[in-house]
């Protein structure tokens, strides 16, 4: 017979090549036709081994034909040759434990340890583990499994199966076996042979043996056909690991975890192993280990020590082999980022410890009083008496130091997983922050475009942007010492990010350079604005040391910034076509002013040429203004006019705080003042959008100077502005007219005591002077002097929409009337005459009303009625608005078992016992089922009724017994005075119906293991605490008659359709045992009073459906459910009614805050509800009736909810939505962003 060659093995084939003995060529493989068959060929003899070679050979191409075939049922005729064989196999005696199974091999094996014939053993290991693997298919071998995974187990065999693990390295065909078996009886169905396994791990996990097999790895090279036949040895020790994981209890998991030898050497070469096994081995150490619960936090932390995690992080810099087989599975670098970012920011997982945020450690303990310090001491040292405040500098010791070594490692300017997973690490931990730099501090950040420097920058970047820890670390509150200032500063402005290093880079020539300074100082000036706030917070509860405490972050602050001239300097060498630069240098120039106005006055900066530009820019494209304010976003516009808007803004602020600005000064290319050609600008953008800040700015400057009155509720400047808008009518004011304006501005500030004389003499009594504006006076004396222009038609026309605007808000009418009489007597044209009596007072009017109240949707307050409330903040008890944390302990669940029914029903227990079943945890659900079931029972057991007592004559004789039987069998008969027995409960069976009804409701949730919503349950809860115990309750009848509507709820209409119920169905007039009840006590005089209890029913049933609600909302669920049903829309049209009670309303908006607590609750009233127009109608009706109570319906109530949306919403999706639009309305609202 001609021998093949190696080339015509058919490529397909997966099995391993079976060669000669003795030879390299393919074998024949014998079939096996019976169990005789193969027990004469696995017969053991010592003179016969080649034989039994032979043999073994043909038992594993046998097994190999059941396990790896395609069809199993055309097995069946193997498998039952297999079972045939196994029988004869095993002990005759049943009892009989001492006995090994497959006696021949195991003799067999002993022989060839004992002559160290290595082939022999691994082939007899080799079957063995094989024969395990087929009998774990077949669930009628599971005994004879069993039985051999003992015989594996005795101690003969364990230290057979110990010595092949611990060959040496060169055998590798030896140890590999020993392992397979090994994992195959730790996961023989399903782990139940795992427990032994571990009893005896000084034979089957011998930690150092383990170690050294993990690291026997080869070079990863391309997936062929001839790897996966042939694994390496750290492949099988790395599945035999991992079975223990998979197959262990968390007691004898945490033990493993104390291998620190094993766990390192899994990990030290898991970046040369192949990308499959790399996800093995990181998801089942993630899913079996990190989140498991039941295993302690320390011995965890066993696990991601400093090697074991520089170990995983190295898989990040490591080019691994493209797997063509398998594009679609994650590569390595990405599944060690998943991997890491949960191993370090979770605190479960062990190796993120318990930190004090930016407290070093031992400094978080409050400081005693000073006087118990040194009572002869009378002088307050401030922090100079806090020995610890001043010892951090360049080295501040952490409790993470496992994640402090990790960040060391990482390079987060070479990778951008790095990054991220660094960023998450210092979020996680801030504590870490500080140390971090500290150490990096031999890293020059020289300004170089480089790819490092770019990668270290956004690095930078990302660091500033981190958020304030709350409390900055402490919890429960502020304590007693601020954190050091310099490990605060290094969270702010980190490190690297010195005076020096910043300053050359706004001086670079490269424009990405100075915009990335630009832009990471904007940053750090918003964080540092919110630190100093939450300094100035907890400085009001600890006093003045939380105050020296923000002096000497500022002074650290402004240390690291860089100087006001350079960020100046940068300012005007940006040309007019870099607006990108320019509004970031603008916004800069701002939150110097604002933060740190000693240091920005330090520098002379004219803002009057800047804005003169602005301004020009601004009015070149006003014709299109829709198109200007339209989706302006906060951060980076996109487009130039948006920018041009913004860059005004910035200058107008700049220009309130600037104390030499001159607003009346005409720059050289201008025709206007810089008010005049603002207030110009202004008019004709605040056609489409309220411009809040160049309002106020505005408002401010004339108030200042005192050119216009404030002293009525809509100033004189609201006027003005009316009386120059174009909105209505046929006016549109001229250049001419804005010149005529300016030139009565300037006049009007040269000489302001010569108008006030002049108006004191046209008002006679001082109230009306202090009530009238001054420029009626400069208009009066400068009018005569345009009746020979071009322009008087125009001007003459304002003069008359102005007059009359003022007498509309309120002036003095005498003045007025004055001031009319006056210009009518200089006008000598009859048909200029004849416009200045001829105002549009109602067009005027109604624009006025718009200033005021703004659109229906973005109402805009006047700057008088903001500035009384703006210093007075309102902050409810969120506790009590909150959503409720569910009870760890679930006491509910077992402390009604020790009361009786009634006791049960109206202590809350049954209530709570309910609510159980919206429980988190799987088990609490399932108990509480029970429970109820439990209950129910209890309810429907009847009541034994009082037998009547028989009289002498029907007395029938009793059998003799005992005394103590006679006394326990005698029957009493009943007191009339004596109270019903526990079991006696009249509404037992509205109850056993509640809890029935509630049990079905549930059942399906229960099954399919998710939680009941507390929308159900809530409701459950109310009714059976509330109304079912009291038929007297307004919502007793109509709670009974719907319990009878359906064997079940239908969730997510319940909710709903009790608010429709309530609100669109009238409350009965008649009828009913309430109505009966209470018509029975008045009588039926007619006078009215049905209809007054209907009214006071309605009332009740409406305070209960929006208590049942605000209950009932406290999750994701809960919210999308009543969003899906359109609940909210009519419990907000509910204010609307001018009759609505201040309970009912107090009440929804107690749901609207318990929303906002909600994940996603804020967006969802913002985006879907449109929460802010109506939060600004209601502020409108609040205000017209002058309440201003600290309740939640007043005005700072409304405002401080406004607050709490803004706060808890998705702002980017809300930005999105409102197409960048929703900052204007947050403004009007009240709200400071």
């Amino acid at each position: 017979m001609v021998k093949r060659e190696i080339s015509e093995v058919e490529e397909g084939s997966t099995k391993r090549r079976k060669l000669i003995e003795g030879g390299g060529g393919l074998s024949t493989v014998e079939q096996v036709e019976s169990a005789r068959q193969l027990q004469q060929h696995l017969t053991f003899q010592q003179d016969s081994v080649p034989q039994l070679r032979k043999g073994l050979r043909v038992f594993k191409n046998f097994l190999e034909s059941i396990v790896y075939a395609e069809d199993r049922s055309a097995t069946s005729r193997e498998q039952a040759i297999l079972r045939e064989y196994l029988e004869t196999q095993r002990s005759k005696q049943e009892d009989d434990t001492e006995t090994p199974c497959l006696p021949a091999l195991m003799q067999a094996w002993s022989y060839a340890a004992s002559a160290n014939n290595d082939g022999l053993q691994s082939a007899i290991v080799s079957v063995l583990a094989l024969l395990l693997k087929t009998i774990s298919s077949i669930l009628a071998l599971r005994e004879f499994g069993l039985e051999l995974c003992r015989t594996a187990l005795q101690q003969t065999q364990l230290k057979l199966i110990s010595r092949g693990v611990a060959a040496m390295k060169q055998k590798e065909h030896v140890i590999s076996p020993c392992l397979r078996l090994l994992t195959e009886i730790t996961s023989f169905d399903g782990g139940a042979m795992a427990r032994r396994v571990w009893a005896a791990r000084t034979f089957t996990f011998d930690g150092k043996m383990m170690a050294r097999n993990l690291a026997m790895w080869r070079p990863s090279a391309p997936a062929s056909k001839d790897n996966k036949q042939r694994p390496s040895v750290r492949l099988n020790t790395i599945r035999y690991v991992l079975t223990h994981f998979k197959f262990q209890s968390s007691s004898a998991k945490a033990d493993l975890l104390k291998h620190g030898n094993v766990l390192r050497s899994l990990f030290e070469h898991l970046k040369t192993d192949s990308p499959s096994l790399i996800q093995e081995v990181l998801d089942n150490t993630k899913s079996l280990l990190l989140m498991d619960a039941s295993i302690p936090r320390i011995n965890k932390s066993y696990l991601l020590n400093e090697h074991n995690l520089c170990n995983i992080a190295n898989i990040y810099r490591h080019e691994q082999i493209v797997n063509l087989e398998e594009p679609n599975r994650p590569n390595p670098q990405t599944l060690a980022h998943e991997f890491l970012r949960y191993a370090c920011t979770t605190p479960d997982a062990g190796a993120l410890r318990p930190y004090a945020g930016w407290y070093p450690p031992g400094t978080d303990k409050e400081v005693q009083d000073q006087d118990q310090q040194d009572d002869s001491l009378d002088v307050d040292l401030g922090l100079s008496s806090v020995d610890w405040y001043e010892k951090y500098h360049g080295h501040v010791p952490v409790r993470n130091s496992t994640l402090a070594a990790l960040t060391q490692f990482l390079r987060p300017y070479a990778s951008t997983l790095e990054c991220e997973l660094l960023v998450d690490i210092l979020k996680a931990a801030p504590e870490l922050m500080a140390d971090y730099f500290f150490k990096k501090s031999g890293f020059a950040f020289d300004p170089k475009l480089t790819a490092t420097w770019i990668g270290y920058s956004a690095f930078l970047f990302s660091t500033v942007q981190l958020p304030v820890p709350e409390y900055f670390g402490r919890r429960g509150g502020y304590g007693a010492i601020p954190p050091p200032a310099s490990i605060v500063i290094e969270s702010i402005l980190p490190q690297p990010l010195t005076q020096k290093v910043l300053t050359r880079c706004l001086n670079q020539q490269t424009e990405l350079i100075t915009f990335f300074a630009l832009r990471i100082l904007i940053r750090a000036f918003q964080k540092f604005a919110k630190v100093l706030a939450c300094f100035r917070e907890a400085a009001i509860e600890h006093g003045t040391i939380w105050e020296e405490g923000a002096d000497r972050l500022m002074t650290e602050f402004v240390a690291r910034c860089p100087l006001m001239k350079d960020v100046v300097g940068t300012f005007r060498k940006t040309s007019n076509d870099k607006s990108l630069q320019r509004e970031a240098c603008l916004r800069l120039l701002v939150l110097y002013y604002q933060l740190l106005p000693s240091v920005a006055l330090e520098e002379k900066f004219d803002v009057s040429v800047a804005l003169a530009e602005a301004l020009s820019a601004v009015e070149d494209t006003q014709d299109d203004a829709q198109h200007l304010m339209d989706g302006i976003e906060q951060d980076l516009p996109q487009s130039d006019d948006r920018l041009n808007i913004f860059q005004l803004n910035h200058l107008l602020q700049i220009a309130r705080r600037t104390p030499d600005m001159r607003w009346w000064h005409k720059p050289d290319t201008a025709s206007l003042s810089t008010f005049t050609a603002t207030l110009k600008v202004f008019v004709k953008l605040s056609k489409q959008k309220p411009m809040i800040e160049m309002q106020r700015l505005l408002a401010s400057v004339v108030q200042e100077h005192g050119i216009l009155q404030d002293q009525t509720k809509q100033t004189a400047f609201d006027a003005l502005v009316a009386s120059l808008s174009s909105t209505t009518g046929d006016f549109a004011p001229t250049d001419a007219l804005y010149v005529f304006l300016d030139d009565a501005f300037s006049r009007l500030t040269r000489k302001p005591i010569k108008y006030q004389d002049d108006l004191d003499e046209v008002a006679k009594d001082p109230n009306a002077a202090t009530s009238s504006s001054l420029l009626h006076m400069v208009l009066v004396e400068q009018w005569p002097f345009q009746l020979e222009k071009e322009s008087a038609a125009n001007i003459v026309s304002w003069l008359s929409r102005f007059v009359e605007a003022c007498k509309l808000i309120g002036e003095d009418r005498g003045a007025m009337k004055k001031v009319s009489e006056q210009l009518q007597s200089a006008t000598k044209n009859k048909s200029l005459r004849k416009q200045l009596s001829s105002a549009e007072t109602q067009a005027l009017k109604d624009q006025l009303d718009l200033a005021e109240n703004g659109d229906t949707s973005w109402p805009l307050p006047s700057t008088k009625e903001s500035s009384k409330t703006e210093n007075k903040v309102f902050e409810p008890d969120l506790s009590l608005l909150a959503p409720p944390q569910e009870d760890p302990k679930h006491s509910g669940l077992h402390r009604w078992q020790n009361k009786d029914i009634s006791t049960a029903i109206l202590s809350g227990d049954l209530s709570s016992l309910i609510l159980c079943l919206s429980s988190s945890f799987p088990e609490v659900r399932k108990a509480a089922h029970t429970n109820l079931l439990t209950f129910m029972s209890k309810l429907a057991r009847p009541t034994p009724e009082p037998k009547p007592e028989p009289s002498s004559s029907e007395q029938k004789p009793r059998p003799a017994s005992s005394s103590t039987t006679t006394k326990r069998n005698k029957w009493v008969a009943p007191s009339t005075t004596t109270p019903p027995a526990p079991t006696t409960f009249p509404e037992a069976h509205q109850y056993h119906l509640l809890i029935g009804i509630l049990t079905t409701t549930a059942l399906p949730y229960i099954t399919t293991n998710t939680f009941l919503p507390y929308l159900i349950t809530t409701y459950a809860a109310t009714v059976a605490a509330q109304v079912l115990h009291d038929p007297l309750h307004p919502m007793y009848e109509r709670v009974c008659r719907f319990h009878t509507r359906a064997p079940k709820w239908d969730v997510d209409r319940l909710a709903s359709w009790w608010v429709h119920q309530v609100l669109y169905t009238p409350a009965p007039i008649s009828g009913g045992l309430l109505s009966k009840h209470k018509s029975n006590d008045v009588g039926e005089s007619g006078d009215g009073t049905d209809v007054k209890n209907a009214k006071s029913e309605h009332h009740a049933s409406l305070l209960f459906v929006i208590n049942y609600i605000f209950a009932a909302v406290r999750t994701p669920t809960d919210l999308d459910i009543l969003r899906q049903r359109g609940t909210f829309e009519p419990l907000l049209a509910i204010a609307a009614n001018p009759f609505c009670e201040r309970d009912v309303y107090e009440g929804l908006l107690r749901i609207l805050w318990r929303v906002s607590g909600v994940e996603g609750g804020s967006t969802t009233l913002i985006t879907r509800n449109g929460v802010l127009a109506w939060l600004g109608a209601r502020m409108d009706v609040v205000r017209e009736s002058k309440g201003e109570e600290m309740r939640l319906g007043s005005v700072l109530g409304l405002t401080a909810f406004v607050k709490r949306l803004w706060e808890t919403c998705d702002k980017e999706r809300v930005k999105e939505w409102s197409k960048g639009t929703v900052e204007d309305v947050l403004v009007a609202l009240g709200v400071d962003i």
